[in-house]
């Protein structure tokens, strides 16, 4: 639960974004009231006319009143123009001080919650660049009601009750809608996150013959979706047809009632139309906050929905740079539940590694170690515990920063919309070519990259799926491997690997720890484990052995049955396999170090 502190510093976030474009509101207002002011001038002229012009019959008076009309009208038009475009502006210079905080939400959050936010911004940016003109027009109402009591009260009595009428009208509209929006948009989410699913997995699914029950699914979700889309839009005509119905008899009302004062000498002619008139514009700004009410009410949901977002994820201050770690790894105590659950798949877990250790974690499926992977790289937090790099926590580097300094290969590998050499190399703005090839040669796949179309400018395509599975996953490898990392975690590295893949990784374990790095490798395989030097098992969340791995191999050797043993005995054989590997690196080094000697 945030804390009041935490709310007030979300809180200001927003409101701090509207403080540089201040000036520019105030300066929309002052635009505002110069239009209200300059709409005058048709009831005016108007006036003038059939009061004037008419009974003197003098052209000269009305050739002067038409050139003055036209005059305030083009001044009307180039003032709206300028609030418009003033509109557009103060939208874009707000969403681009909220942009970074929207992303980091987006970067935080898990699923579509982060998407939310930036949906909420640009809800709010457009409204501000468009329907909030209505809302600056709606405090000159009154103006125009004073005006109509100033022609006579019994015209100010029927606009001021027509006036009255819309708004309360679209409070009601408020009251009935605000509900049914919320479901709206609650409903267009989880729409839209099937949709997704359906996109994501569409090979999938006609593989196995679930076009049918997928596509029933989504219907469902769909008809729900537009029948309460229906429901609103029909309250939404109802309460549009009540406003036109409303403003077609006040108008004729207050003709009426004009021509019932010019009948018994009350009023003239002009002043029976120029009320007229200034009824339909006392009336517009009401109506066309009205019409814009819809939007009024998705921006103020949308502003609410961001803040909160704002609140359960603060901006990070910019932590003071210490170097990057190149020691040890601590985890100690540690217990990571899934983001937004209470439960923990990973309870008092412990252990260290120094510079050039490797650590194997094995387990059933379900037993937390990619959770637990995932909290080592700092990107899920900790329930309880501390993860430590030389002895600092993830929050005391800037995340850019000690992102620079971890590899990680996720258990689904995905790669971004790019070239290979982007992906391989985080898309780094001054990435070098050299750096590139190295990552590659370390992973092995430089060659294969070189039979591409385009090599290492080949595109990959959305997630990769212009490459194979086995392409991916070593490509993943060598983005894990891009700029030497001190910690690099491979969460089923060999899941899409042939034989020939499965080398290069444990070339490419045991080079992380000839260079002094830390690797943990979470492997099914054993083949995967044969370069790694100490052995986590995890069973239920639980640590249940830790150690050198020859020892934990023997240990669960001996309480394992017999086709358990004989699999871990292959094991051990590819492991010797991987210390013959390490050697005979460490050989070549030697005979080079000698050679330059």
């Amino acid at each position: 639960m945030s804390s009041p502190a935490a709310k007030t510093k979300a809180a200001s976030e927003l409101k701090a974004a509207l403080r540089p474009v201040g000036g520019a509101i105030a300066s929309v207002a002052i635009a505002s009231g110069v239009i209200n002011l300059l709409m005058l001038t048709g009831p005016l002229f108007m006036l003038q006319v059939y009061d004037r012009v008419l009974p003197s019959r003098s052209e000269a008076t009305l050739i002067g009143l038409s050139l003055f009309a036209l005059a305030m009208f083009l001044f009307q038009s180039l003032f709206e123009v300028l609030r418009s475009r003033m509109l557009i502006r103060i939208g874009r210079l707000f969403a681009d001080r909220v942009s970074p905080k929207a992303l980091h939400v987006l970067a935080e959050a898990q699923g579509a919650e982060g998407l939310q936010a930036i949906r909420d911004l640009d809800t709010i940016r457009s409204f501000a660049g468009g329907g909030s003109a209505a809302f600056f027009d709606l405090p000159w109402t009154p103006l125009y009601v004073a005006l109509c009591f100033a022609f006579h009260p019994g015209l100010g009595v029927a606009v001021l009750a027509g006036a009255v009428l819309l708004s309360l009208l679209t409070w009601a509209g408020d009251r009935l809608t605000t509900r049914s929006s919320e479901e709206l948009a609650t409903l267009s989410t989880a729409r839209g996150r099937r949709t997704e699913e359906m996109r994501r997995n569409a090979l999938m699914i006609d593989a196995l013959g679930m076009r049918t029950r997928m596509q029933g699914r989504w219907l469902e979700r769909t008809h729900t979706y537009l029948d309460r889309q229906d429901a609103a839009q029909g309250l939404a005509s109802y309460l549009n047809a009540a406003t036109r119905l409303l403003r077609t008899v006040l108008q004729s009302a207050v003709l009426a009632l004009g021509a019932w004062l010019v009948i018994h000498q009350e009023a003239s002619g002009g002043i029976m139309l120029a009320a007229t008139i200034l009824t339909i514009r006392a009336l517009s700004p009401v109506e066309l906050a009205i019409a814009n009410w819809r939007g009024f009410v998705a921006a103020r949901q949308s502003w609410s929905r961001l803040d909160a977002a704002l609140t359960s994820t603060p901006s990070r201050q910019g932590p003071t740079s210490i170097a990057l770690p190149k020691r040890e790894l601590s985890v100690v105590a540690v217990s990571v539940a899934i983001p937004a659950s209470e439960r923990a798949v990973v309870a008092n877990a412990s252990f260290v590694l120094r510079a050039g250790s490797a650590l194997g974690i094995v387990g059933p499926s379900g037993s937390g170690k990619s959770s637990l992977a995932r909290a080592v790289v700092g990107v899920w937090p900790t329930a309880r515990g501390v993860i430590r790099l030389d002895g600092a926590t993830f929050d005391q580097w800037d995340r850019d920063v000690i992102g620079g300094a971890i590899g990680y290969l996720p258990q689904d590998v995905e790669l971004l919309a790019g070239t290979v050499a982007e992906n391989i190399a985080r898309f780094a703005m001054d990435r070098s070519a050299e750096a590139v090839q190295v990552a590659a040669a370390e992973a092995d796949v430089h060659e294969m990259i070189l039979r591409l179309p385009d090599g290492y400018d080949t595109q990959v395509g959305e997630g990769g799926t212009m490459l194979s599975g086995g392409q991916r996953q070593r490509i993943g490898l060598a983005r894990a491997l891009f700029g030497r990392p001190f910690l690099v975690v491979l969460d089923e590295p060999n899941a899409s690997l042939d034989s020939a893949g499965e080398q290069a990784l444990l070339r490419a374990i045991v080079g992380i720890r000839q260079r002094g790095g830390i690797a943990i490798v979470i492997a099914h395989h054993g083949s995967a484990l044969a370069a790694v030097d100490q052995l986590m098992v995890l069973n239920e969340g639980h640590v249940q052995r830790l150690g050198p791995r020859d020892e934990v191999l023997k240990a669960l050797a001996a309480s394992a049955p017999p086709q358990a043993r004989a699999a871990q005995g292959k094991t051990r054989r590819t492991a010797s396999k991987g210390r013959a590997i390490a050697a005979s690196r460490r050989s070549a080094a030697d005979a080079q170090a000698r050679t330059h000697a």
